[in-house]
């Protein structure tokens, strides 16, 4: 445990990430998470189907709804990867597994002409 949050801390950086094709690969093969740490106004600007929007100023606060994610596999996005990487760091540290951190951020995603939903 200590080791995952030392890593998590010193590790620099949010250890997986993955590009907008391959998590959009990776959303067709399988129900996964996706976590949006944007804010509430950019999340209703179009985002990731399904996605849930818990902003990255607060993901501390309210970790306690993501129990249930804590030991799977699941994205977490931002608008350019800067804040989902952050997060990812916290939850790390917070003791989830495998936080992976979508490259480039719903940019990417919408640059790669995947669809969003508003």
């Amino acid at each position: 445990m200590f080791g995952n949050l030392i890593k998590a801390i010193l590790g620099g950086g949010s250890g997986n990430s993955m590009s907008a094709a391959a998590v959009s690969s990776l959303l067709n093969e399988k129900k996964i998470f996706v976590l949006d740490v944007r804010s509430k106004e950019e999340f209703a600007s179009g985002h990731i189907k399904g996605a849930k929007n818990i902003p990255l100023d607060v993901l501390q606060k309210r970790l306690v709804e993501l129990e249930g994610i804590k030991e799977k596999e699941f994205i977490v996005n931002c608008l350019s990867g800067g804040r989902s990487s952050n997060a990812c760091m916290i939850l790390k540290a917070a003791g989830f597994v495998n936080p992976i951190n979508l490259e480039g951020g719903i940019s990417a995603w919408r640059a790669a002409g995947l669809p969003v939903v508003k």
